[in-house]
């Protein structure tokens, strides 16, 4: 049993993310109070109120959060909604407008949120708990202009309990079999795993194409071949002039249709969703699985010291390693009825030793919070001690970055799984590809 200071890499890292997420219309943006206007109070009170949360994927953790909690605040009964992301994706603004609110909102995009004023700002909190004296860094992707139009920048408007990042899990005992002794130190070593796998008869990668789990190896094959993150951060935080129409992302493009036309990808990917490829990875189906650390304490369960994680590996040795890294993030909807409430849970998740072990052991994240924050238990061997050890190498070497998907609010949706469909199909293009992100980017930017 070890001992790691989960916000090692927290510190370092540049930015943060927030996934899956896509606009919709805005039904119920109306003139409710800004937080800004409004007096705040940490004091959970003494009269019973229940707390209702709207949660997705993560929501097992949450209720276990919910219940610490209300063993802390007795009167606090915690009552939490699950959503499927697909359906948060589409509906977040209209459960954000609605006059049943609820108390927190998982989501993904706050821009619209943003701008159609539906959401609290979080500065007088963050201010009366301390917050803004945490590593900032948590916090920059979760920082939007008031108007909604800029990201990076101005008050923030929303936080959640620890950091997810993308990697790949591996198969221990097929590693073995076909010689891999350690995880690839890089692209090339990647792919002769994969070309060992197949000549083997091993699926050498699970990913779930239905939803846009195959954007991961995209993009990190796009840092790849960029040799830095700097470009494509500066296009995923909607810098003006920025491009990903780049040589680097049709050459990634083109690696990645590659990978499918040798079979190195499931010849069902574009069917396959996220649920369906854990559990046939889980299940020895194959060498790797592309996804997220969310998926490490249910693969963990399933097979204890069976499995591994590492991050997307480098081109070249000394190159960046680069990790799409993402809170599992909450909002206070400006509608809800227990803000004050909301926000002590929310500080309670980043700083109550317990809550930060659950965010670690159920929800599959690193925690967040305080830098001198509680340490967490961690079991070597596991995908969850590989996953922590993995951030901490990701973020000191500068290669966190925000997720593709998350360039606009429509981007996952409307552009991104259906062009990386297509592609994989053979129906589009590595160059066409790129134009289409970028041409869907700046129309859905309104920029020219």
């Amino acid at each position: 049993m070890a001992s790691l200071k989960a916000t090692a890499g927290i510190a370092l890292m540049s930015v943060t993310a927030s996934a899956f997420m896509a606009g919709c219309g805005a039904p119920g943006a109306d003139n409710t109070a800004p937080t800004s206007a409004r007096s705040i109070s940490t004091e959970v009170g003494s009269d019973p109120v229940t707390l209702k949360i709207t949660a997705g994927d993560e929501a097992p953790g949450v209720k276990e959060l919910g219940a610490l909690f209300s063993k802390k605040y007795p009167i606090v009964t915690v009552e939490v909604t699950q959503s499927d992301f697909q359906t948060l994706t589409t509906s977040f603004l209209r459960i954000a407008g609605a006059d049943d609110a609820p108390d927190l909102l998982r989501t993904g995009n706050l821009s619209s949120l943003v701008k159609n004023k539906l959401i609290t700002n979080l500065d007088p909190y963050a201010e009366a708990y301390g917050w803004d004296k945490w590593p900032s860094s948590q916090f920059d992707t979760v920082r939007v202009s008031e108007d909604g139009s800029a990201r990076g920048n101005g008050p923030i408007y929303g936080t959640g309990p620890g950091f997810g990042f993308t990697g790949v899990f591996y198969n221990k005992e097929i590693a073995a079999r076909i010689g891999m002794t350690t995880p690839p130190a890089t692209l090339e070593d990647f792919e002769a795993a994969m070309a060992k796998a197949k000549a083997e008869g091993i699926q050498p990668m699970i990913v779930a194409g239905k939803d846009p789990i195959t954007a991961f190896p995209l993009q990190g094959l796009a840092i790849d071949y960029a040799g830095k993150t700097a470009d494509f951060q500066n296009w995923a935080l909607n810098k003006q002039g920025a491009s990903i129409d780049t040589d680097a992302m049709v050459k990634a493009a083109a690696t990645l249709q590659k990978w499918g036309k040798e079979g190195y990808l499931p010849a069902d990917v574009n069917a396959l969703d996220m649920t369906t490829a854990s559990g046939q990875f889980t299940s020895g189906a194959g060498l790797f699985m592309a996804q997220g650390t969310w998926a490490a304490p249910p693969i963990d369960k399933a097979g204890a010291g069976k499995f591994g994680f590492f991050a997307f590996p480098a081109s070249k040795d000394g190159g960046v390693v680069s990790a799409a890294a993402a809170p599992s993030l909450f909002v206070i909807p400006t509608k809800a009825k227990n803000a004050d409430v909301a926000a002590a849970f929310l500080n309670f998740v980043h700083t109550d030793a317990e809550a930060r072990q659950v965010t670690y052991d159920v929800i599959g994240n690193v925690p967040a919070g305080p830098a001198d924050g509680s340490t967490v238990k961690t079991k070597d061997g596991t995908t969850m001690s590989d996953a922590l050890n993995e951030f901490k190498k990701v973020s000191e070497g500068g290669g966190l970055t925000e997720f593709l998907a998350n360039a606009t609010p429509g981007f996952a949706n409307s552009t991104l799984t259906p062009q990386i469909q297509l592609l994989l199909a053979g129906k589009a293009t590595p160059e066409g590809v790129a134009a289409k992100f970028q041409s869907d980017y700046l129309a859905q930017l309104n920029r020219k």
